[in-house]
């Protein structure tokens, strides 16, 4: 069965290593590392600031088991009012858009093998208005192909986001077939396959092959908010029962980044419910 780690988006308003700490301390597997500036910024970040992420983490025995390089505001500044959420993207229509976004998935890539890291994911961006799907989907393809020769071990898991260019599994999949590469893979979110895609159960099965790495929430009516498992309407006996059935054995990632002002709650609450599920078979 797999194993739980907790996404460092949730825990934002600390500082990371007690972030750290604290995910420990509530008794998770694994820690999934959400780039940020207030924790690391994959494009400043100083060799000091990672041995010190790597000395904690082996002083109190947690496993780094993803980083998320999805944050919305990592290239794109709140203080400019023309700059955009997620932009500049892999798909963006300029070159040098593109260019930049390539350059900071490399220094997350370069961050990812010192910290000894095995998963990386990130998103595809947004189709804007007027943009043609065919340009879109070179520039991404010739944007992972590129990203793929930075280093021969980490896998990259691109994760489908709702209204995203790719922002179902069945997309994904399609693209990892295409790109046909045993280190690109899928990071499946549980909610927003809950959220977009009509088969819940079906989308899961027909991914889980592809799948390295999942984030887990729960949802309510369908609307793109990530509540504590157990607070939605997922049915995780089942989800867990395909997860099971397809042998994954990965880690799930709880990701709660808009409970960070109750973190304890979102720490505990998920773990505890998590694990009755788990335990139940």
């Amino acid at each position: 069965m797999p194993k739980i780690s907790y996404n460092t988006n949730g825990l934002r308003k600390l500082e990371l290593i007690e972030a750290i700490n604290k995910v420990k301390n509530f008794g998770y597997d694994g820690l999934e590392m959400s780039f940020h500036d207030n924790h690391i910024n994959p494009l400043n970040v100083s060799r000091e600031r990672l041995l010190q992420v790597k000395k904690i983490c082996k002083d109190i025995d947690i496993d780094i088991v993803c980083i998320a390089t999805g944050a919305d505001k990592l290239l794109s500044s709140e203080k400019l009012l023309s700059s955009e959420p997620f932009e500049p993207s892999l798909i963006n229509t300029e070159k040098e858009g593109r260019r930049k976004r390539i350059d900071l998935l490399k220094k997350s890539i370069a961050v990812a093998k010192y910290l000894e890291v095995p998963v990386l994911n990130f998103a595809s961006g947004k189709l804007k208005e007027g943009m043609d799907k065919e340009k879109a989907m070179e520039y991404l393809c010739e944007g992972i192909d590129t990203l793929l020769e930075e280093d021969d071990k980490i896998i990259l898991a691109i994760e489908p986001e709702p209204n995203f260019f790719v922002g179902t599994s069945a997309v994904a999949v399609e693209l990892i077939k295409k790109i046909n590469n045993p280190r690109f893979r899928l990071n499946l979110d549980i909610g927003h396959v809950y959220c977009c895609e009509n088969d819940f159960y079906g989308a899961l099965e027909n991914s889980l092959q592809y799948t390295r790495h999942i984030h887990i929430e729960d949802i309510k009516n369908k609307v793109h908010y990530h509540q504590i498992p157990g607070e939605g309407d997922i049915n995780f006996q089942k989800v867990f029962e395909i997860l099971k059935k397809y042998n994954y054995e990965d880690y799930v990632s709880v990701e709660l980044y808009n409970h960070s002002e109750m973190c304890d709650k979102a720490l505990k609450e998920s773990k505890e419910y998590l694990t009755n599920v788990i335990d139940s078979f």
